[in-house]
């Protein structure tokens, strides 16, 4: 698999945006692709959620989410909620995302 046609990918995107309100239930987008998933999340922040386990706990894949929508820090793994520059990211995006940053974080002095 090399990467994939720009076009294609663009085609994705319109889809994805067309089908939101269905995407739960659709089942022929691959959520374990790195390439595919990107491009979901920068435009739609929270569709995180429908990342494999592993794409969130990619640190690229939850960074670009949480700049689109910051609630979206809600479906990354513990290690990436905890992760300061992410965190930031989330509170500029939408302060009232703070509860999604970990505890232990938000424990620290001066962490913001």
């Amino acid at each position: 698999m090399g990467t994939m046609d720009f076009t294609f990918k663009e085609f994705m995107l319109k889809a994805i945006k067309f089908l939101y309100p269905e995407l739960d239930n659709l089942v022929s987008i691959d959520c374990s692709n790195k390439e595919i998933m990107m491009y979901v999340v920068q435009e739609i922040g929270s569709f995180l959620r429908l990342a494999s386990r592993k794409l969130k706990s990619d640190r690229d894949i939850v960074l670009n989410a949480v700049k689109c929508d910051g609630v979206s820090l809600e479906f990354a793994t513990h290690d990436l909620k905890n992760d300061r520059e992410i965190a930031l990211h989330e509170i500029k995006q939408n302060g009232l995302a703070l509860e999604f940053v970990s505890t232990e974080l938000k424990g620290k002095k001066n962490w913001y």
